[in-house]
């Protein structure tokens, strides 16, 4: 009887040990999910507050083309102002495909893809450019509006992140 009993002990304080591993585990795990989220919100509301600047330059671009104005017309870069630290971690670790859905993983690669510093240095910048160069002012206007409709939609990703629960 000794035996018996001493070997239930044994079984039980394992399996009470591998249960409160377990839960440890998954309580650490939620933990720096929460954290990992939060500072992913703080980095995407940061990046809202450039993406209004940004379009706020559309607006500035936009009443700019015109005949008399568009030649003193630059365009100012700001997605190399945009930060990336958290998104980027959370993507190299895998941490995006749990704490997002299909859609939303989308809705983030577009945003990564268009506010891009590169994208705009040579895409945005060089048809600037090429519209003053020409005077093409219609051109130019198209210009501005699909700008405007890439950054608005990019400002519902970065609301979207802001609001993730």
């Amino acid at each position: 009887m000794p035996f018996l009993a001493t070997f239930l002990g044994a079984a039980f304080g394992v399996v009470a040990g591998a249960a409160i591993q377990y839960l440890a585990q998954v309580w650490i795990e939620r933990r720096n999910r929460k954290l990992v989220l939060s500072d992913l919100r703080k980095e995407a509301q940061y990046n809202l507050g450039v993406a209004n600047d940004m379009l706020g330059e559309v607006v500035k671009f936009r009443a700019a083309a015109q005949p008399d104005t568009f030649a003193g017309y630059h365009w100012y870069f700001r997605s190399h102002d945009m930060l990336g630290t958290v998104l980027n971690q959370i993507i190299n670790t895998g941490q995006l495909y749990r704490m997002f859905t299909e859609r939303e993983i989308a809705e983030i690669q577009q945003l990564r893809q268009f506010f891009n510093p590169d994208l705009e240095r040579t895409f945005i910048f060089n048809q600037i450019n090429q519209y003053k160069e020409a005077k093409n002012y219609a051109g130019a206007l198209q210009l501005a509006n699909h700008l405007e409709g890439q950054i608005k939609q990019g400002i519902a990703t970065l609301t979207a992140i802001v609001d993730k629960r």
